[in-house]
């Protein structure tokens, strides 16, 4: 088979395959199995198994989540048993945590991929590999006890401890777990690491107040720029445009490679373009910083914005994916505009339009990185 490119009319990080033949499935089942390659839909479908789609070969999105959502209550990720597979199922666990949905995880022995698996186990195998998955946090509780076991000096085990309370203290804030599981998966972790449970719960508490500190500036009272100039609702839902400053605000080292793909007049929130001209002022001279960000003055609240970004930036990390996936969104969302004025000068027969958008996709923007 052909894995073709994403292009103007094929965007892969807002589709899933299979999904024509399995709507009717998981809507009697309210289940969805999510895999990764097209085979691993195709040979389950042969063999009966007909609630499975995939992402495109590409990594799970936001818009796959919320695509996920509408569709069914129980979804199971099966991903491939490597490594990249097992970082693919975690980075997919924060998405739904954030679409307030549950999420189970299944793991295939020997290295196999569910298309494989299927071939040389059945259907009836993949079946209860798919019944008996475990939900994504002890999924998750699993893999990190084993890598606080494993774990060679202090620093890799209070790693492994501190990734997995974030986890759980970010399901309870976004309403995937209640009080009491919250309260005992902490209990695990006190045991596990040999301190009481109140250093634990204290340092929970300190994750929740950054992540409601955030929520709360997002959703009531955003900050500013020029409370004179801009509107009171500025930084309404984290979208690509503010995703790409937490990644270059946080890791400024990505700021060549967002500057050859997106330009700050390209963002069109007031406050996020605000922010944007003075990132790419600052880094088309190789200054930009957080410290050199933090020195701008551009008002009384612009402190707390930027480290609002940074904050959230570095809480997300994941920084290269992110980055390429929020850029790859954006010029798809430029395509797309380019596409609906190309359709216009067709009817009007307008050969010259054709010519000048052909002339734009082969000449690099110089105006995206500014000298």
């Amino acid at each position: 088979y052909l894995n073709s490119p994403e292009t103007v009319l094929f965007d892969k990080s807002s589709c899933l395959y299979g999904l024509n033949w399995a709507r009717k499935a998981i809507g009697d089942t309210n289940r969805v199995v999510v895999v990764e390659g097209y085979f691993d839909v195709l040979i389950p479908a042969q063999a009966g198994i007909e609630n499975v789609v995939a992402t495109l070969g590409t990594a799970l999105t936001e818009r796959h989540v919320r695509m996920l959502s509408r569709l069914a209550g129980d979804v199971t990720l099966v991903f491939d048993s490597d490594l990249a597979g097992a970082a693919a199922a975690e980075r997919g666990l924060e998405l739904f945590v954030a679409q307030e949905m549950q999420v189970r995880i299944g793991t295939i022995p020997d290295g196999k991929d569910p298309c494989d698996y299927v071939l040389a186990a059945g259907a009836e195998a993949f079946g209860r590999l798919v019944a008996d998955a475990p939900d994504a946090l002890n999924y998750l509780w699993g893999k990190r006890s084993a890598e606080f076991a494993a774990g060679g000096n202090l620093i890799e085990q209070r790693k492994a401890a501190e990734e997995f309370l974030r986890v759980v203290v970010t399901s309870a804030a976004y309403g995937a777990i209640d009080a009491v599981r919250q309260g005992m998966l902490i209990n695990r972790l006190a045991h596990l690491m040999g301190v009481p449970v109140e250093d634990v719960s204290r340092r929970a508490r300190q994750f929740m107040r950054r992540l409601g500190t955030s929520s709360a500036r997002r959703q009531e009272d955003p900050p500013r720029v020029d409370t004179a100039q801009v509107p009171a609702s500025m930084l309404g839902s984290v979208g690509s445009q503010r995703r790409i400053l937490e990644v270059l605000i946080a890791q400024p080292d990505l700021f060549e490679h967002a500057a050859r793909h997106v330009g700050p007049e390209e963002l069109t929130d007031p406050v996020l373009a605000a922010v944007a001209a003075h990132v790419w002022r600052l880094g088309s001279t190789g200054d930009l910083s957080l410290d050199s960000l933090l020195g701008v003055e551009a008002g009384v609240d612009w402190g707390r914005l930027i480290t609002d970004l940074a904050t959230t930036g570095e809480r997300r990390g994941n920084f290269a994916a992110t980055l390429a996936e929020d850029l790859d969104y954006l010029e798809h969302r430029r395509d797309r505009a380019e596409l609906d004025v190309l359709k216009r000068a067709a009817q009007a027969n307008d050969d010259e339009s054709l010519r000048r958008f052909t002339s734009r996709r082969r000449t690099p923007d110089a105006r995206r990185l500014p000298r």
